[in-house]
């Protein structure tokens, strides 16, 4: 059940993650409540759209995130989706419909005066994030140089993938890459040293070995 966000005694989830005031949207005025991520289920093909990013709308390419609550989960850095986690209006629209990205080049490491011309899809955003712990939101830009070298360790880690036999795979392994899968690093504008594991709506920080 949502509940009135003047009732609420703490912050939603959510802004463990990304920081800021929990409280109402003053595009989206008459929407109070905290609801849970599964509730989130606006339509979002044209925003995907104004972050150049594949809507599924009229288009041969299956769009890029598959609902508001994903994106908004994803804008955080949880990539593991927890549907009954629940967020406030702020945060709900700070991370999907209202976002924009920045003019410049998203990579914390970026050097130079190029600008942005590709966007950030969701699976290069899940690698940096869990592989390289560099957070950069899913439909942020980057520049050509940038993106060779951010893009290309994505590939080459598909493609050593793709090279090894399964008869090789360790069962262990396996298991190691699903659980990493489920933690989340906290947003930063660099690369950073924590990370977080959401478990029943609590969240809790682990020392990176």
């Amino acid at each position: 059940m949502a509940a009135n966000v003047d009732k609420q005694t703490t912050h939603c989830p959510l802004q463990k993650f990304t920081g800021g005031k929990c409280g109402f949207s003053a595009t989206f005025s008459r929407e109070k409540e905290y609801v849970k991520l599964s509730e989130c289920t606006k339509n979002i093909s044209n925003h995907l759209k104004s972050c150049k990013l594949p809507s599924g709308h009229q288009s041969k390419w299956e769009a890029d995130v598959s609902s508001e609550g994903h994106l908004i989960s994803y804008r955080c850095g949880l990539f593991s989706f927890q549907p009954d986690l629940k967020v406030c209006p702020v945060h709900r629209y700070n991370l999907g419909l209202l976002w924009k990205p920045a003019r410049s080049c998203a990579n914390p490491d970026h050097k130079g005066s190029k600008k942005v011309t590709k966007v950030v899809i969701t699976k290069l955003s899940r690698y940096l994030f869990i592989r390289e712990g560099i957070f950069i939101p899913v439909g942020a830009g980057l520049c050509s140089s940038c993106f060779i070298i951010l893009n290309g360790k994505y590939n080459e880690e598909q493609i050593e993938l793709e090279n090894v036999s399964p008869d090789c795979i360790d069962k262990e392994d396996v298991e190691s890459l699903d659980q990493e899968a489920s933690y989340s690093l906290r947003p930063r504008t660099q690369k950073v040293n924590i990370r977080t594991i959401a478990v029943r709506n609590d969240i809790y920080a682990i020392k990176k070995d």
